[in-house]
């Protein structure tokens, strides 16, 4: 089973063809994680068949499940980052949002989940901007969950590449919509526009920004694409996944 993946408009490195080309002469069944990583497979080896055994997470305990009441702690729309603070991650991209569009901040809470190296300056930035954040610092994954379900209300992933991130599952299986970069390998299995989330480039501040406001001016679609994402995630549970896999060994 592979995580790397193939942007659609882009070439495959050629070392990374090389040795996957002889890597799968000793595979006699390779499995894909999401749609990215099928298409580089299938360039890398056009005749050979891939079967799926999608991404997925931990699972995730029935109380950190949210249901209608349970959204927009102190009556703001809180919007989550949650990873890895570094570069790669674009996470910076949200003080220059709110600092575009200033008229976002009053609604708006921001939650920081992670460490890294970019998360002093965004934190740093963003209380400048009197940005209401908040910072959870790292948290164990058993924890993630928790405030997810404790204070989240949309999750925003607008990485400049991102293989396989997880707390996209998470985020969903908690219930909750999601802003995620086409830079995203899961992008296209998890997200489906404007039922669970929306979709943008990287760089795009105007489309992020629209995006943000849209959920703060109806509040029903953040509980609505919620109860979306939990749908859509059913398909990518651990049971799913040995269950594919069972059936494709047998």
């Amino acid at each position: 089973k592979g995580e790397s993946i193939l942007l659609p408009k882009e070439k495959v490195n050629f070392l990374k063809s090389i040795y996957l080309k002889c890597f799968f002469l000793f595979c006699h069944q390779i499995f894909y994680s999401c749609k990215a990583n099928r298409r580089l497979f299938q360039k890398i080896a056009p005749k050979r068949s891939f079967k799926p055994l999608l991404c997925f997470c931990d699972v995730i305990p029935k109380e950190n499940i949210k249901y209608k009441n349970q959204y927009f702690h102190s009556n703001k729309l809180n919007l989550v980052l949650c990873g890895a603070f570094y570069k790669l991650k674009n996470f910076d991209i949200i003080v220059k949002v709110l600092s575009n569009y200033p008229n976002l901040k009053s609604k708006l809470r921001v939650h920081l989940i992670g460490s890294g190296e970019t998360l002093p300056s965004i934190l740093h930035n963003l209380r400048k901007l009197n940005v209401d954040t908040i910072n959870h610092g790292y948290q164990p994954p058993n924890e993630v969950s928790k405030i997810l379900y404790s204070f989240g209300d949309v999750l925003m992933l607008p990485s400049y590449r991102d293989n396989s991130p997880k707390i996209v599952n998470e985020a969903m299986t908690v219930g909750m919509p999601i802003l995620m970069s086409l830079n995203c390998g899961t992008v296209e299995d998890l997200i489906v526009e404007n039922e669970n989330g929306f979709v943008f480039a990287p760089d795009d501040i105007n489309l992020i920004a629209k995006r943000i406001s849209f959920f703060l001016e109806d509040r029903e679609k953040v509980i609505l694409m919620g109860n979306n994402s939990k749908k859509i995630i059913l398909n990518f549970t651990p049971y799913k996944a040995v269950k594919n896999l069972i059936s494709e060994l047998n």
